[in-house]
């Protein structure tokens, strides 16, 4: 069951929990108690080469609009090369994955339809901080929240 909508729908750049997932620097900007179950959304920000690994959720579409850098995306099975002002969208249950490709850092703006993504990146960011993030652990939150890596290992 969803929960009311706050009366405020403006979420401030800089208030948000902001955490470091797989190399790239995730802040959220509204989290699903914020929205009511509805909407997560996040930033990417990527140095070259990072990126999120190949994945898929059967419970959340996820779009994903570029605002700084050039990326790979891939979707389904299509990777475009894309820059500012391009978005992605990766329906729920499509592999799905971002590089930051550029010689310079990227930016992207995620949004998750319904929330709860962004306990995803809370979990790992957790076990990073604490010191027990390892690839199994990495593996083990991702099955936790319902996402398939689509990478050997």
């Amino acid at each position: 069951m969803k929960t009311s909508l706050p009366s405020t729908h403006l979420y401030r750049r800089g208030t948000a929990a902001s955490v470091s997932v797989f190399g790239v620097d995730v802040q959220i900007l509204a989290n699903g108690a914020q929205t009511g179950g509805v909407t997560a959304a996040y930033l990417a920000d990527c140095v070259p080469g990072a990126g999120a690994p190949p994945h898929r959720h059967e419970a959340s579409d996820e779009t994903f609009y570029v605002l700084e850098g050039t990326f790979d995306i891939l979707c389904g099975d299509t990777v475009q090369r894309v820059g500012p002002g391009d978005l992605v969208f990766a329906p729920r249950g499509s592999a799905h994955s971002f590089q930051c490709v550029g010689p310079q850092p990227g930016r992207l703006l995620g949004c998750c339809q319904p929330s709860g993504h962004e306990d995803f990146f809370l979990d790992c960011a957790a076990a990073v901080a604490d010191g027990t993030f390892s690839p199994e652990v990495g593996r083990n939150i991702c099955l936790r929240h319902g996402i398939e890596l689509l990478i050997p290992g």
